[in-house]
């Protein structure tokens, strides 16, 4: 009759072997390093004390739909912390955009 342990007594050498996958563990890191990243950005905007509500945010996904008055208004209307510095050409050929400063 043998025991629990084996015949010999040793319960090492009679324990099944698990496999052992060392990519398991890959998973969760992916999962850490996104809860760190949010974490670092919102420790960073209250710490410099970004106003978010003054952000605003024009669509230009639809080039038929936006409207260049609101545009215009945004860019050149009073309180506007825009500056223009210089005026942007098209070549109607090659595409390029050329750069005038002033």
């Amino acid at each position: 009759m043998s025991n629990y342990y084996g015949s010999r007594g040793s319960f090492r050498r009679n324990r099944m072997k698990e496999d052992v996958d060392p990519m398991s563990s890959m998973g969760n890191i992916g999962d850490v390093m996104l809860v760190f990243a949010c974490g670092l950005m919102t420790a960073l905007v209250l710490a410099w004390n970004v106003d978010l509500a003054s952000v605003s945010q024009v669509d230009v996904s639809d080039p038929m739909q936006m409207d260049y008055e609101a545009l215009d208004q945004e860019l050149n209307g009073e309180g506007s912390n825009y500056v223009q510095k210089g005026t942007v050409y098209q070549d109607p050929v090659t595409g390029k955009y050329y750069l005038v400063e002033d």
